[in-house]
C-alpha cells in the first residue's frame, strides 16, 4: 500500500506540472483560432488526467482500496483522450490537402502496429480470468495511445522545419513513451505479468517529462496570429482557400 501511494503521489507531481505548463501554454498562445482551441484541448486533456489521477488517489489513501477497472478515475482519464483527439483532429483537418502524400497513409501503421499485439495476445484471457469490462479498459488506453501517437506523428510530418516542430517532437516522444508504458502494463494486467511490468512505470515519468518540455516550449513562443504564419515558414504545400 505504501508503494502505491508513493507511485499515486510521484504521477500527480508529474501530471499537476504538466497541467500547469500546458494553462502557462494557453495564456501564451492564446485560446481563439484552430490552434488556440488545439492548445486549450491539450490543456483540458492533461487537466482531466490529472483529476483521474487524484481520482486514483482518493481510492488508494482515503479508502484505503484498490482502485477498481472501470472507475472514476479513468472516465476522467478517457475524457483527457477525448478533449486531445477532438482538439487535434480539428486542427489537422485545416491542413488535410497535405495528406494525399503517401508519407502521410504510412501514419497509421502506428496505431495498427499498437493495436495489434493487444488484441491478438489479450484475446485468450479477456473470458477467463478477469471480467471483460476491466480488461477492456485497461487495452483502451494503449489503443487511444496509438491514436494520439499517429496524430502527433502528422503534426511533426505537416510541420517539419516550422516554428512549432520543436514542441511537437516533445508530444511525439512523451506520447510514444507512454504508449510503450500503457501496451506492456495493459498486456501484463491482462495476462499476470505482474512482477516483469514494473520497470515499465518509468516510462510514464519520461512521457511526461517530455510531454512538460513540449508545454514549455510552446509557452515560450511568440503569439501565433493568424495560424498561417507557421503554416507560410513550413513551407510544405500552397495556401488554403477554406
Amino acid at each position: 500500500m505504501v508503494t502505491a501511494q508513493l507511485g499515486d503521489f510521484t504521477f500527480l507531481l508529474f501530471t499537476g506540472s504538466c497541467s500547469l505548463l500546458a494553462f502557462k501554454m494557453v495564456k501564451r498562445v492564446g485560446s481563439h483560432g484552430k490552434l488556440g482551441l488545439m492548445c486549450a484541448g491539450m490543456f483540458a486533456s492533461m487537466l482531466f488526467i490529472f483529476l483521474g489521477i487524484v481520482a486514483d488517489c482518493v481510492y488508494v489513501i482515503v479508502f484505503r482500496v484498490a482502485t477498481p477497472m472501470p472507475s472514476v478515475a479513468d472516465l476522467l482519464s478517457f475524457l483527457g483522450y477525448a478533449c486531445a483527439v477532438v482538439s487535434t483532429v480539428q486542427f489537422l483537418w485545416y491542413f488535410r490537402s497535405a495528406f494525399g502524400q503517401w508519407r502521410y497513409k504510412l501514419a497509421p501503421l502506428v496505431g495498427v502496429i499498437v493495436a495489434c499485439p493487444n488484441l491478438v495476445l489479450s484475446h485468450p484471457n479477456l473470458a477467463t480470468q478477469t471480467p471483460l469490462i476491466a480488461d477492456a479498459t485497461w487495452l483502451a488506453y494503449p489503443i487511444l495511445d496509438g491514436l494520439l501517437s499517429v496524430l502527433a506523428i502528422m503534426m511533426l510530418m505537416l510541420f517539419s522545419g516550422g516554428i512549432i516542430f520543436s514542441p511537437w517532437r516533445w508530444f511525439a516522444v512523451g506520447l510514444i513513451l507512454i504508449t510503450i508504458a500503457d501496451t506492456v502494463i495493459g498486456l501484463g494486467n491482462v495476462q499476470g505479468w505482474s512482477q516483469l511490468i514494473q520497470p515499465f512505470y518509468l516510462f510514464y515519468l519520461w512521457g511526461y517529462i517530455c510531454l512538460g518540455l513540449g508545454f514549455s516550449r510552446m509557452a515560450k513562443m511568440k503569439r501565433l496570429h493568424p495560424l498561417e504564419q507557421d503554416y507560410y515558414k513550413a513551407k510544405l504545400m500552397r495556401p488554403l482557400d477554406s
